[in-house]
């Protein structure tokens, strides 16, 4: 790079003209990608599951090459931030790609998002199993302890979404809608089982404050993990027995999926009015997630 040096003061003169290509680079790129990936779908014959396989796959390897580079920097104490950089970029596309390579396989639809949905709520599922081994001990671990941990909640995931993906490949019973309504009240069920828990420890607190999965309690703490994990796996089977006769379409799932959240945030509005509302919002909160998405549901149904 050529620069000018007055008064012992140094000026790049291609300072602001980098600048202006990268700029202008970042303007033209959204346009660039939308172009091309038009362009694939109208010129190419993509078979139907190509598009959610590589949407769901780039989903995969960003949240796969994050704990992959987590493991790797709190076991080897790398410092370098370039090598995560990389390995996230490789990641998320090496996971876009193989998910487009897959997606020309056929396949079901909702088996690729189940992958994915079962990849993240595995995670949750291994910090609930450990909320009911450790209680309240689950800040106290020894480094050594949590690396451990890590590397066991990476491996779970990955094999886990993979053998979700293998064990529903070819039904086609469960559409990409059907698997968003699937993770959904996986959820819905552990929240439902948990409300009056978490409800519990808030009266025997003195303060509103806590973070989310933690109660300074042994007690509580378990059974909240274990409220957590039988809510889910109640709320899975249930709504996996409705997708096998009921299809709801991606949009449908898309919807069942937001609005009630809305719901749930709403029911916490009073306690900016009545502070002491906090200690019975979970129960509320469910109420209201619960019977928003029998609304959404029905709707989706009748019309």
């Amino acid at each position: 790079m050529r620069s000018l040096s007055a008064g012992g003061i140094l000026f790049p003169l291609a300072l602001d003209q980098q600048a202006n290509v990268a700029t202008c680079a970042a303007c033209i790129t959204p346009l660039a990608c939308l172009g091309t990936s038009a362009t694939l779908a109208l010129t190419s014959p993509l078979k139907k599951p190509v598009a959610i396989s590589s949407f769901t796959g780039a989903l995969d390897g960003m949240l796969w090459s994050a704990l992959i580079i987590a493991n790797i920097y709190v076991n080897f104490s790398v410092e370098d931030l370039k090598i995560a950089a990389t390995l996230f970029l490789f990641g998320l596309a090496g996971g876009n790609a193989a998910g487009y390579l897959a997606g020309y396989g056929g396949g079901s639809e909702g088996a690729y998002v189940l992958k994915t949905i079962s990849a993240v709520q595995l995670l949750w599922a291994y910090f609930q199993t450990l909320r009911i081994i450790y209680g309240d001990e689950l800040t106290q671990l020894s480094q050594s302890e949590n690396n451990l941990h890590l590397a066991a909640a990476t491996t779970l995931s990955i094999g886990g979404g993979l053998r979700t993906f293998a064990l529903n490949v070819n039904d086609y019973d469960i559409t990409a809608g059907d698997a968003l309504f699937i993770g959904s009240n996986t959820l819905k069920g552990a929240l439902i089982l948990s409300a009056p828990i978490t409800t519990a420890y808030l009266f025997s607190q003195d303060t509103s404050y806590f973070p989310p999965g933690f109660y300074f309690d042994r007690v509580f703490g378990r059974l909240d993990g274990v409220a957590n994990l039988a809510g889910a796996f109640l709320g899975a089977y249930i709504s996996y027995r409705i997708a096998k006769k009921d299809d709801l379409s991606l949009l449908e799932g898309i919807v069942y999926s937001v609005v009630p959240a809305f719901a749930y945030w709403a029911a916490l509005a009073p306690t900016s009015v009545v502070p002491e509302y906090y200690k019975i919002a979970p129960i509320f909160q469910v109420a209201f997630d619960v019977g928003t998405s029998m609304l959404v549901y029905r709707f989706i149904k009748d019309f």
